[in-house]
């Protein structure tokens, strides 16, 4: 069954591109985040969150036998297994909670479309459409992760000075989280990084990471929907996926290290300091 449900999942991703790449959207204001993602079912059995709009009809179409329910963006079937689909559009997350889409006239790339699918919270798999490259990453659990059909693979680096580590900022924007975020930072330059990146893009940052052109990634702020399908395509990829205490990954709690290595991945959960988010599911 998880197979039937594969493709339609790589078909979704590529209509959620079509509807942000398209020139409708460069001239006009995006959502803010509050209207553009639902949340789950009251009793937590099974969710769907993902940008609103025309989505509804169209996830309605792709998962043929599930009840899609208007409101709460639930997924599920009596007859089987609970399921959770984690969805976004990753079209620098500040900018689209503020209802600006500025990069897309400016040129700047960092759009992409995230499908992350679990069942009984276990992630299953992945998918992320880089639209403007044109680059589609997959993953599914036992069976590898991809960029159009290359096999992807992480860094495997251990050292830190030979390290390029990659995060984002977070939605806020308040004197105290932006100290703590620029004090991260330089601890790790301290820790002799060979780089701190900020790229735009959570999303497409971490399958930076999966593909092996960055080592790790950390961040405080970013939602499951922007790091299910990562997760999944990271982990098929050889990496490591983790909570900043250096814990397995919390999905729902707003902060992740992930890294080629257990070493690396260790390494720089050691350095943080923690940013409160609160959790997604609290929200």
């Amino acid at each position: 069954e998880k197979s039937v449900i594969w493709k339609p999942a790589v078909v979704l991703a590529l209509r959620f591109q079509n509807t942000f790449k398209g020139p409708q959207c460069r001239n006009s204001h995006g959502p803010r985040t509050s209207e553009a993602f639902g949340h789950g079912s009251s009793d937590g059995s099974c969710s769907f969150l993902c940008p609103t709009a025309s989505g509804l009809k169209q996830v309605g179409e792709s998962f043929p036998g599930y009840e899609v329910e208007p409101g709460v963006w639930c997924a599920c079937s009596a007859s089987r297994p609970p399921v959770t689909v984690l969805a976004a559009t990753a079209l620098v997350k500040a900018h689209l909670r503020a209802g600006l889409l500025s990069e897309l006239p400016c040129g700047f790339p960092t759009v992409a479309v995230s499908i992350g699918f679990a069942v009984n919270q276990e992630l299953e798999f992945g998918v992320i459409y880089h639209c403007t490259e044109e680059r589609l990453y997959t993953g599914r659990r036992g069976r590898g992760a991809f960029c159009n059909g290359q096999r992807l693979r992480v860094s495997g680096e251990t050292d830190i000075s030979k390290a390029l580590v990659l995060t984002e900022i977070g939605p806020k924007r308040d004197p105290a989280t932006l100290k703590l975020f620029l004090s991260n930072m330089e601890r790790l330059l301290h820790a002799k990084a060979h780089g701190v990146r900020v790229i735009g893009s959570s999303t497409l940052a971490l399958c930076h990471l999966a593909s092996g052109a960055a080592d790790a990634y950390y961040q405080f702020g970013l939602h499951c929907w922007d790091l299910a399908a990562a997760t999944v395509i990271i982990r098929e990829a050889g990496g490591i996926v983790m909570d900043t205490s250096g814990g397995p990954l919390d999905l729902m709690s707003c902060r992740v290290v992930a890294a080629g290595t257990r070493e690396m991945a260790t390494l720089i959960a050691q350095a943080l300091q923690t940013i409160n988010y609160g959790r997604d599911d609290e929200k």
